[in-house]
């Protein structure tokens, strides 16, 4: 294979108070739970260090003969499936995901997809670095995570008494050459491994920085099959943002605070994958287009809606104010993982679903309820929301817009 040139920054690292922070909590749940019941914080360690002049040492260097070899072996190992991809159009699917991560495994390397939707391969040696880690034992890993669009973010991870020390580089894709780039290299300001299984850390940015988040979760322990199909079918299409589905109780008896404005937009987008169009800041469906939309995922009739939305009886459409700018949550919110599930004796099914936010460094910030009827291979419907609530729980923000 042709070398190509290598191309990259060199950061300082701004990094700073390192520590270990072994969250075991549990969240409880049923078929495919990855959790046990009853376990709590175990220990928690911070050091106040903080050097704002760590730098980068010579291993770090692009220049380094080392780094550029084995990134080109890592590259060489999917290069094929790379290059099917790309001109077949599939480089996101999850397929093509899963056949690099599998090359990658058979290589030798922990790797996983950066948005953890699939099993980690080779995920024995990265957890038993990281329960070394956090035992105050030395050791060093390398952990791969694939990005959508082929490239590689590439981690160095070093433990040495409980601090985890990061050196990142990007392998990328010039057309089907492959190059890295040298990215950071700094001390985890907080890491931990969790009893779910995730990695979780941050890289220190000071008080009003806005770029780049430094927190990363990586799933490490794999997830049962059925709850990754079942996420995929129902929870991840709808997730956290511009909705309260899942943010808020509600039922077919009592739907409480539910926005079926909320669901509609995001439905729509869903099944036509773009956003409902605005017209002088408004938005507008007809009575038929309404009803559909929603009582295709709700056993809802036509009365309740029209009482709990915005329903122009003489124009006989639906008309609310579309999102500004100030009807945003500011932070990153988090993502929806199912856990456990339940079938129920009418046929309908129970899953429970744990938000991951990285940027709280928490792999379950709330836990709640999903109940849904499934009806056939594609059609269900939503039959309720229940969180169960916890004294250390953090439910994301739902802004409601500011008119109607």
């Amino acid at each position: 294979m042709k070398k190509k040139g290598v191309r990259g920054r060199r950061m300082t690292g701004l990094i700073v108070l390192t520590g270990v922070i072994l969250f075991l909590s549990g969240c409880q749940g049923w078929k495919g739970a990855d959790r046990k019941d009853g376990q709590e914080v175990k220990e928690q360690h911070t050091a106040d260090r903080h050097d704002a002049d760590e730098k980068p040492e010579g291993l770090k260097a692009l220049e380094n003969e080392e780094i550029l070899r084995e990134a080109e072996k890592i590259a060489g190992l999917y290069e094929e499936i790379y290059r099917e991809a790309l001109i077949g159009g599939t480089l996101n699917s999850l397929e093509t995901k899963e056949k690099i991560l599998n090359r990658l495994g058979e290589g030798g390397y922990s790797a996983v997809d950066w948005e953890n939707q699939l099993d980690m391969h080779n995920f024995e040696s990265m957890k038993d670095f990281c329960i070394r880690a956090a035992q105050g034992q030395s050791g060093n890993t390398v952990l791969l995570r694939l990005l959508n669009d082929g490239g590689l973010i590439w981690y160095s991870l070093e433990s040495r008494e409980k601090e985890m020390k990061i050196d990142q580089y990007a392998v990328s894709w010039e057309g089907d050459t492959p190059a890295v780039s040298f990215l950071d290299t700094f001390t985890a300001y907080v890491w931990s491994y969790t009893v779910k299984g995730y990695f979780l850390f941050e890289k220190y940015q000071p008080p009003g920085y806005d770029g780049a988040t430094g927190h990363h979760a990586v799933r490490v322990e794999p997830l049962n099959r059925d709850c990754r199909e079942l996420n995929r079918k129902y929870i991840l299409p709808v997730g956290y943002e511009d909705n309260n589905l899942f943010l808020t109780d509600w039922s077919e008896n009592d739907y409480g605070e539910l926005s079926f404005e909320d669901m509609y937009e995001t439905l729509y987008q869903v099944k036509y994958g773009r956003r409902v169009e605005v017209d002088n800041s408004e938005i507008h469906a007809s009575q038929q287009e309404f009803a559909e939309m929603i009582q295709t995922r709700f056993r809802v009739d036509e009365a309740e809606l029209q009482s709990q939305t915005v329903y122009d009886k003489a124009a006989g459409i639906y008309r609310w104010k579309a999102r500004g700018m100030g009807d945003f949550p500011s932070c990153i919110l988090p993502y929806p993982e199912v856990t456990s599930y339940k079938e129920n004796g009418d046929g309908t099914l129970t899953l429970t679903v744990e938000a991951v936010w990285e940027d709280e460094n928490t792999d379950c910030a709330f836990t709640h309820e999903v109940t849904v009827r499934p009806a056939g291979k594609a059609d269900y419907q939503y039959v309720s929301n229940q969180i169960i609530h916890d004294a250390d729980q953090k439910v994301p923000p739902y802004i409601k817009r500011t008119g109607k």
